[in-house]
């Protein structure tokens, strides 16, 4: 960390440049990490509004983004805004010194002479001209092979006024001298430019950097972190990016939650509705906490490619990719889907301690969470067949045979 802001205080009088333009290319598929091992992609996008070679790598940028949406890849795209270009006739609404002083950071730890937009990043390793699709999506696909050492565990809401975003992190591995950042992303936004080089145009941007925090991870790998939320931008609009990174501004881990308002889209009915929607089987476990017996779920044995999703609400809750086998009698899963509908909360029922799981959306008991999963989390999500139901990916034999 500081390596990182000694590279700062040297170079604030850098030079920039401005940069061509490109056009966008064709992606292949997904790649997945080597060994199955959790990956993670940060794609780190600096750029202006009053730049004109600008808006072709924020459509990029755009692009990835969808992309990593549609293959469910875990890429994190992030929009820094900088300042130094506000001098052309149009001052960035989304602009910062701090993000041209973090642009010119990783310049200096490269030992570039010089800062230009647009430019983008990708996992700290890889710094090119931002409007190049071709080798923006290379670099991507070529990183999501890689396993990230680090796993980085989020949460974040928003309080009562909405005025600030309360983030819980908890980094497990050991980055060597490493951070962990901490962006609030907005999640879409477009404006019309009235002057300067792009005069006359509605500018499009995702994962716009509106907050952003650094934490020297030297000292606790877990604590608790404040985002100020912006004036006239509601929390469900934004999401929370973090990612780790090392003494080589190599980024190691990353992860991302939502901040969509979960009461907005939250089922609740009467217990007379409950049981009537569901089986005696699924409200004595979802709705009195109940357990089914081990070994007698019909999803236990479930291979099909597909989403497991809960019985009371049909709430998307776990992919098939991370379902294992644990030999424990019950469905078990080591991570779930990243769409937040999967909550937990402290269980002191039957005179221990433990996690129990639910769903975010209708408060239905799932089961529980157990730290004796494999890699890439350690988690085990203990998960009751009755509370599931399985859609299968289209062509794919449901039964797995």
């Amino acid at each position: 960390m500081t390596r990182f802001y000694a590279c700062v205080a040297q170079v604030l009088a850098m030079t920039v440049s401005g940069c061509g333009l490109s056009t966008l290319a064709e992606t292949q598929a997904t790649p997945v990490a080597r060994g199955g091992q959790q990956s993670a992609v940060v794609v780190e996008l600096f750029t202006s509004q009053g730049c004109s070679s600008c808006p072709p790598a924020d459509q990029v940028l755009i692009e990835l983004n969808r992309w990593g949406k549609e293959q469910q890849a875990p890429v994190f795209c992030l929009s820094f805004h900088v300042d130094y270009w506000n001098q052309l006739g149009w001052t960035d609404p989304y602009s910062s010194k701090a993000y041209s002083d973090r642009q010119r950071a990783y310049a200096a730890a490269t030992g570039e002479d010089r800062i230009y937009t647009p430019q983008m990043i990708v996992n700290g390793r890889h710094a090119f001209v931002g409007s190049k699709s071709d080798e923006a999506f290379r670099f991507v696909e070529s990183e999501l092979k890689e396993p990230q050492p680090i796993v980085v565990k989020l949460s974040a809401a928003a309080d009562a006024k909405r005025e600030q975003i309360t983030v819980l992190y908890d980094v497990d591995g050991e980055p060597a001298g490493g951070v962990l950042n901490a962006a609030l992303v907005q999640n879409e936004s477009h404006n019309d430019v009235p002057v300067g080089e792009n005069a006359g145009r509605d500018l499009a941007h995702v994962n716009v950097v509106r907050a952003f925090k650094t934490v020297d991870l030297k000292h606790a790998a877990s604590g608790k972190l404040a985002l100020k939320l912006p004036a006239k931008i509601a929390a469900a609009d934004c999401g929370v990016i973090a990612y780790v990174q090392d003494e080589k501004l190599r980024v190691v881990g990353a992860s991302r939650v939502a901040l969509s308002n979960p009461e907005a889209n939250r089922v609740k009915l009467s217990d007379a509705q409950w049981r009537k929607r569901l089986t005696d089987d699924q409200y004595h476990v979802t709705r009195e906490q109940g357990t089914e017996r081990p070994f007698t779920g019909k999803l236990l044995k479930q291979k099909g490619s597909g989403v497991f999703t809960c019985v009371g609400c049909g709430a998307p809750l776990f992919d098939s990719s991370t379902k294992f086998e644990s030999n424990t009698g019950w469905p078990s899963f080591w991570q779930p889907r990243r769409d937040g509908q999967v909550a937990t909360e402290v269980d002191r029922s039957l005179g221990m301690e433990r996690t129990e799981v639910k769903c975010q959306r209708c408060d239905a008991h799932l089961g529980h969470v157990f730290d004796d999963g494999p890699k890439p989390t350690g988690l085990r999500y203990c998960i009751n067949s009755v509370a599931l139901n399985f859609i299968a990916t289209e062509g794919s034999a449901e039964d797995g045979r």
